[in-house]
């Protein structure tokens, strides 16, 4: 992953298993990142170090029919990219605050039964 982060530009990468390691990743040297790696794998996990959780994502791809406040469309399409759908919790208008999961299998419905509706390339 420190690899994947440094390609797509990563200014900084911090372990979260261990007490920090810290990465400069701007203008890493490839070098460089084998040693952090190579640092990073030999650190032991610490106890009560980092709290790694999950979260719902929701609204970061927000459904409606006003292309300036929604960046899909009414059947879960991406607006602009031909045959690009989302059908997760990133469809809402906000966040919920509660486990949306039933709503989610929902809206997953509604736009697979559009893209079956469609003539979306498969």
């Amino acid at each position: 992953m420190v690899r994947a982060h440094v390609a797509a530009g990563a200014e900084e990468v911090i372990t979260l298993h261990s007490r920090p390691h810290v990465l400069a990743a701007k203008n890493a040297s490839p070098r460089a990142v084998d040693e952090f790696c190579t640092q990073a794998a030999a650190s032991a996990v610490d106890r009560n170090w980092s709290t790694l959780f999950s979260a719902h994502q929701m609204g970061t791809c927000r459904m409606g029919g006003d292309p300036r406040t929604s960046v899909c469309d009414e059947r879960g399409a991406v607006r602009g990219i031909e045959g690009l759908f989302v059908a997760d919790a990133s469809l809402f208008p906000a966040s919920s605050g509660v486990n949306p999961m039933i709503t989610v299998m929902a809206m997953a419905k509604v736009v697979g039964e559009a893209i079956a509706r469609s003539d979306v390339r498969r």
